[in-house]
Order: C-alpha cells, then sequence, then structure tokens
C-alpha cells in the first residue's frame, strides 16, 4: 500500500520544517496544538533546543477552544506571552488540531497581529506533509514580507547568501559552519547562512546579496522568487571536497545508492566521482522533493518502503540513515551510515561532519 510504513519512523512534518526556518530569528513562534505537537518538535525535530535559547511556545488549545473556533482565548494567550518577550515578530505553526476543525489561519494571524502590535503571520502547515513543504512555505512567506517591507533589509552586498542549511537537511550538528567555509573559499566572499546566524538582520540581506547557494530542495522555489523578483543569481550545492581514503564513504563499491535530500546527494556523489572510491555508478534516492533539472538518469523518487525494497537487489552498496536499515533486513550489500536529522533524529546523528568528509 503506497505510503503505509512497516518499518520506517514517521518523517519530520511540515511543521517542524516551518518551525526550524523560524527557530533563530528572534521572534515568538507559537505551535497551534494542545501541547504534543510542540513537544515533538523541540524534543526530537529540533537539535538546536537543547544548546541555543529560542522563545517556541505551545498554544495549549483545549478541546472545547479548537472545536467550538474559540480563537479569541487562543489570541489572548499569545498576546499575555508576547507581553514578556521583546519579539520582532510572531509566527503561528499550523498542526493538525487546526486542520481538522478548519481554523483560518491567516485571520488569526491578522488578529495576532493588531492585538499585539508587532508582525504577525501563520503558516498553514497541518502535519500531514514532510518537513521540506514546511520549510519551503516559510521561506516564501518570510520573503513576502520582506517585499512588503515588514520586515527591515539589510545591507548583504558583496555577501554570499546560503539558503535553506537547516540541520533537518544536514549531516552533523558542524554541517552548516562546514558549508559557510567551503561557499566563502569558492566565491572568495563572506558567506552568510539565512535563519542559522544573524537572526532576522541576516534574513533582511536576502534581497541584496550578490549570489544565492541553495543547500536542499525546500530552498529552490523561494532561490527563483529571489531570482525573479530581485536579479539575484543562484547555483544548488554543499561543494564537498573530493572524498579521501580516510572518509568511511570512499570505501563505497559498485553500483551505489545515496539515500537523503536531492542536493546534499548529488553533492556527496560528485566528491566520490571525483574522490577515490571504488563505485561503478552512483545513484541519488529520496523520499523528499525532488527536482527534475538537477536529476540523471537512474535516480530514485520514493514514495513507500515497497519502492526501496524493490530498489536495493540492484546496489551493492547503500549509503543511508540507520533508520532505513530497519526495511533492509534482506539487504547483502554493503551499507554506509549517512545521518539525515528529519529522518531519525538524534538517533543517527554524529558529533562532527568532518569525521564523515574529512
Amino acid at each position: 500500500m503506497r505510503g503505509l510504513f512497516r518499518y520506517l519512523s514517521p518523517f519530520a512534518s511540515d511543521q517542524s520544517g516551518a518551525a526550524s526556518v523560524l527557530y533563530g530569528l528572534g521572534g515568538m513562534v507559537v505551535i497551534l496544538d494542545a501541547g504534543g505537537c510542540a513537544g515533538n518538535i523541540c524534543g526530537f525535530d529540533e537539535p538546536r533546543w537543547f544548546t541555543e535559547p529560542s522563545a517556541v511556545y505551545s498554544a495549549c488549545m483545549r478541546d472545547l477552544d479548537a472545536i467550538l473556533g474559540r480563537d479569541d482565548r487562543t489570541v489572548e494567550k499569545i498576546k499575555k506571552a508576547a507581553q514578556t518577550l521583546d519579539a520582532k515578530f510572531i509566527a503561528l505553526i499550523g498542526t493538525p488540531v487546526p486542520a481538522v476543525v478548519g481554523t483560518d489561519l491567516k485571520a488569526m494571524g491578522r488578529m495576532v497581529e493588531n492585538r499585539c502590535g508587532v508582525p504577525a503571520f501563520a503558516i498553514d502547515t497541518a502535519g500531514m506533509k514532510d518537513y521540506d513543504v514546511g520549510e519551503e512555505k516559510a521561506w516564501l512567506l518570510l520573503l513576502g514580507m520582506l517585499r512588503a517591507k515588514k520586515f527591515p533589509e539589510t545591507d548583504g552586498h558583496g555577501k554570499v547568501g546560503i539558503l535553506s542549511a537547516t540541520p533537518l537537511n544536514l549531516l552533523a550538528d558542524d554541517s552548516a559552519q562546514q558549508l559557510k567555509r567551503r561557499v566563502e573559499k569558492k566565491e572568495g566572499k563572506p558567506a552568510i547562512c539565512f535563519s542559522v546566524e544573524q537572526g532576522l538582520e541576516g534574513i533582511g540581506q536576502m534581497t541584496s546579496v550578490d549570489k544565492i547557494i541553495v543547500a536542499s530542495p525546500s530552498g529552490l522555489r523561494p532561490a527563483k522568487y529571489l531570482e525573479k523578483n530581485f536579479g539575484i543569481p543562484w547555483e544548488t550545492g554543499l561543494f564537498f571536497d573530493p572524498l579521501v581514503s580516510c572518509s568511511p564513504y570512499a570505501s563505497a563499491e559498485g553500483k551505489t545508492l545515496i539515500l537523503h535530500q536531492q542536493i546534499l546527494g548529488n553533492s556527496l556523489r560528485e566528491a566520490m566521482e571525483a574522490g577515490n572510491t571504488s563505485a561503478s555508478r552512483i545513484d541519488v534516492g529520496t523520499y523528499f522533493m525532488a527536482e527534475d533539472s538537477l536529476k540523471r538518469e537512474g535516480d530514485l523518487e520514493l514514495r513507500s518502503e515497497a519502492d526501496l525494497l524493490r530498489a536495493l537487489p540492484q546496489y551493492d552498496t547503500i549509503l543511508c540513515d540507520p533508520v532505513y536499515q530497519r526495511a533492509m533486513k534482506d539487504y547483502t550489500g554493503k551499507v554506509l551510515t549517512l545521518p539525515h536529522f528529519a529522518v531519525s533524529g538524534e538517533i543517527g546523528q554524529t558529533a562532527k561532519e568532518e569525521e564523515l568528509l574529512p
């Protein structure tokens, strides 16, 4: 049955992706739930929660408040919480609760902005899609707010912007910093990872940087928006160095499959092809967004466990998050660990990217 997972854990959802983009921007992020969704986001889908403070709240919606549409009560709770903060904005993140009862999230966002006197907006996630969908919605909404002059624009000339390098998309805790270093080396200019550093000031530079580097497919539509409306060129890639023998991925041999988000998979494939591996052919597979123009013949878009199980016998080596191995019990080839936080959270995390890609 398409979409039925017997072995794999649920991937990080769209609400977690939206919250990840907004996490470090200095705003107040309100999860419109009864309490459980906020716990999932902070406890399992946001690695920064235990090291970097951020104002993430649960709306603690009660059954009757949701069912009877008592939005004014939720708005009043948000107002009281906002009075204790110096929040630059208030973001409302949709969950299954408002989705099921048909809450008008945009209207609630306007109510919050009128009551609290700071920019407020809602992201219409429902917890039913993958994290990259929520990330894309959050990026596009932030760009719309910038264009509407609701956020201050700051000067980004002479810099390169890195888009969608959130922890959910990358390999390890230090991946964004490592990517920034590689981009600065390649471009010969300072780089900034939007939403990962410099908070809202960094977001204000999105419309004036010299170039955009897109680190995952959730940043493709926002990058195209920036190109269309502000003339900013963009390209994709994580620019890994050619693999050396001390990298665990240099031991890949024969026909190889990389399971991750598409742009990281493509970048690692290029590093493996340029380095020292015995892989005869490398395909990239993903359960997440995939851009047709970034595919090679043989690349896989997976939708179910059955898709993965049918593909496995043709490969000699698989690079994947440990959670995928639950569905690979009969696979006899080589398996190399490739962490993806959106798939396994802390289960598959390693401390440093440089241990995987020295």
